[in-house]
This record gives structure tokens, C-alpha cells and sequence, in this order.
């Protein structure tokens, strides 16, 4: 079985959901999907952890595609409380989420994990990746494209993973960028501790961690801040500047799904006035 992994608010569910059904639209066979997510009092509407009703529709979606697809969800609120919440990094521009993917080293199995952001969309078979050899590093990562100038060459993106389960648990990878974290500051948080502790990782073909405009053999395609014509930071479930700005329409079948289905409401958000 296919592990993936994914962590956010409930806002957030937005792109998990989308990113997750552009993923079984391509992929049929069996996943089991962890979703990883926290309460954080201070960040108000963008705060909010991913409740069980949401893990339930997630997984109604996806045994749509296969019956013996799993969701899991795990809620990390009071260890992050009792460890990054007090620190720098909590403040850092970015989503104090993306550290969530530190936590899951106790729930990882030994075998290869797909962490992806939730800002990422899947836009073909990714059986492929499962033949990208991980059994002897800890992980495989795609170069950040701003980070290769902003912070250092080789350095990667954390936004895409393919982990090697087991050997994250014996080096304590995640754990021991905790640690670090409580200590020390850095602009992109936990990207910038897994750049530093890492001991064992190659770089993955650009095509499956895309931070640019799409190109033909993309297969991930990561929708992080970038630059493209202008500064860039449009979402995935802004389906119409995805349409509109980025004239992308490949996405159109999970988007019409989107529209149609997602429970916008529920999750304390206005349902797109916006047709395809």
C-alpha cells in the first residue's frame, strides 16, 4: 500500500482535499493516507485543528476510487504546545503547520512515505516514484527553486518528500529538528532543520516537486510561493486565478468535484461563486 502523508488547519482541508482527489484520479491503487493537523489558539480562523467529520468525508472520497484506501488523522496540538509553540519559529512568516510534519516519526512505518503540502496537485501516475530507490537514505527531495539563491545551492525544498520510514525512526530525523528548532531560528523553520540534519538524501527530478509553471512530464505540481511574471502566492482552491491567472485547466475535473461537493460551510468559509 501507498503511504501519503499531509498536515494542516481546517482551512487547509481545502488543499488536502484537492490535492488527494487529483492524486486518485491518476492513481488506483491502494493509499493510506495520514492526516496530521493541531488547535493553535493564537492564529484565530487559521487555527483551527481537523476534526473527525472532516477525516470521515475525506475518506469517503477517497474508497470513491478504491475501496481499500485508508485516512487516518492525528492531532498534535499539546506536543506542540509543550515544544515549538514557545519558540521564534512559531512567529515565522510561514504557517507554524509546516512543522507538523516533524511530529509523525512515532506513526511513519517502515516503509516509503509521500509527504506532500497540501498546496500541491497531482497530474499523473506516480508509480514511477515508488521505483526511486530510498532504502539506504532518509529521504529524496527536490531543490528549492528560491532557495538555491536566497539560502545556499543543494538546497531543497521540503514541500515533497519521499521518506524512507524506517530510517527517519533510527537516525530520529524529525525529532532531532525539534530539537533543533527550540534552539535556533530560522527563516524557513523546519525546511531550513531537515537542510541542516539530513545525513543521507538524493535530489528528486524536478517533475515531481514543479515550482515553476507546468511542464509537460510534470507529475507534482507545487504551488509554494513563487515568482512567475510577479510574485505569485495563489492557492490551489483559488480555483479562479488557478483558471484564470495561471491558465491551467488540466485540474478541471477535480475542480468541478470541488465545487460540487466540498463542504465549504462546514469548515467556516463561502462557497465559490464561480462556475467551470
Amino acid at each position: 500500500m501507498f503511504n501519503v502523508l499531509y498536515g494542516g488547519d481546517r482551512l487547509t482541508l481545502r488543499g488536502i482535499y484537492l490535492s488527494m482527489r487529483s492524486m486518485l484520479e491518476h492513481n488506483r491503487f491502494p493509499i493510506h493516507f495520514y492526516v496530521l493537523t493541531m488547535a493553535v489558539n493564537d492564529k484565530g480562523n487559521k487555527g483551527r485543528a481537523i476534526i473527525e467529520q472532516d477525516r470521515i468525508f475525506l475518506e469517503e472520497m477517497a474508497k470513491e476510487f478504491n475501496k481499500d484506501n485508508i485516512v487516518e488523522l492525528f492531532d498534535y496540538t499539546d506536543r506542540y504546545v509543550s515544544t515549538l509553540k514557545n519558540t521564534r519559529n512559531h512567529k515565522s512568516s510561514f504557517s507554524p503547520y509546516c512543522m507538523l510534519r516533524l511530529f509523525s516519526e512515532e506513526i511513519l512505518p517502515d516503509e516509503t512515505v509521500l509527504y506532500l503540502d497540501a498546496d500541491t496537485l497531482i497530474n499523473g501516475d506516480l508509480s514511477p516514484m515508488l521505483s526511486i530507490d530510498v532504502s539506504k537514505i532518509e529521504l529524496a527531495a527536490g531543490l528549492d527553486y528560491l532557495g538555491e539563491w536566497w539560502v545556499h545551492p543543494g538546497y531543497f525544498n521540503s514541500g515533497v518528500l519521499l521518506l524512507n520510514g524506517k530510517k527517519v525512526k533510527e537516525t530520529h530525523l524529525f525529532n532531532n529538528c525539534i530539537d533543533l528548532l527550540m534552539k535556533k531560528t530560522f527563516y524557513f523553520a523546519d525546511q531550513s532543520a531537515l537542510n541542516v540534519l539530513v545525513k543521507d538524501f538524493i535530489y528528486l527530478p524536478r517533475k515531481y516537486n514543479e515550482q515553476r509553471p507546468m511542464k509537460k512530464d510534470t507529475l507534482i505540481c507545487h504551488f509554494c510561493n513563487r515568482v512567475w511574471r510577479f510574485w505569485s502566492p495563489i492557492r490551489p482552491w483559488d480555483v479562479k486565478k488557478m483558471r484564470e491567472v495561471f491558465k491551467l485547466h488540466q485540474f478541471d475535473n477535480t475542480y468541478k468535484d470541488y465545487l460540487e461537493k466540498f463542504p465549504f460551510e462546514e469548515i467556516g468559509t463561502q462557497r465559490p461563486d464561480y462556475k467551470i
